[in-house]
């Protein structure tokens, strides 16, 4: 027997209950699945354009205010380079023991002044690398 002809003897040992049953499922089921799929690109295209709203939104909530720390970064760092200690530390050349020139009154005033942006200002800390000269190395290393 073939399986069309099992198939049809197969439903036609069913009640007629059954038999409007599958009738009414697949008139239901046959137009929805044609709407889904002609629509479910949409779909994706209508979720994926919200998203980057979205994103473009919170962006445009985030950038003012890394531009305002960014400014206020560098404010700060112009003040650092403006003082006397920083400038004889880095711009000039070093003629005294490093050492001497850490315990300095202006050493004290610039930590002071670094301080006062670090608690004024985004900033949670200021590091300063200096490279010294082979000369000038400290006699103890931490």
């Amino acid at each position: 027997m073939k399986i069309w002809e099992k198939f049809r003897l197969f439903y036609n040992r069913l009640s007629i209950r059954i038999k409007l049953a599958i009738c009414i499922v697949l008139a239901a089921m046959i137009p929805v699945s044609i709407i889904a799929i002609m629509f479910s690109g949409r779909l994706y295209n209508m979720m994926i354009a919200d998203t980057i709203r979205d994103m473009q939104l919170a962006s445009d909530n985030i950038a003012p205010r890394i531009e305002s720390s960014l400014s206020s970064i560098t404010g700060c760092l112009q003040e650092i380079q403006a003082q006397d200690y920083y400038r004889q530390l880095f711009e000039a050349p070093l003629d005294r023991d490093p050492a001497s020139l850490a315990d300095s009154r202006k050493a004290r005033s610039f930590a002071d002044c670094v301080e006062q942006l670090v608690d004024n200002s985004p900033l949670t800390a200021v590091r300063l690398y200096l490279t010294l000269p082979v000369g000038h190395l400290p006699a103890e290393l931490p």
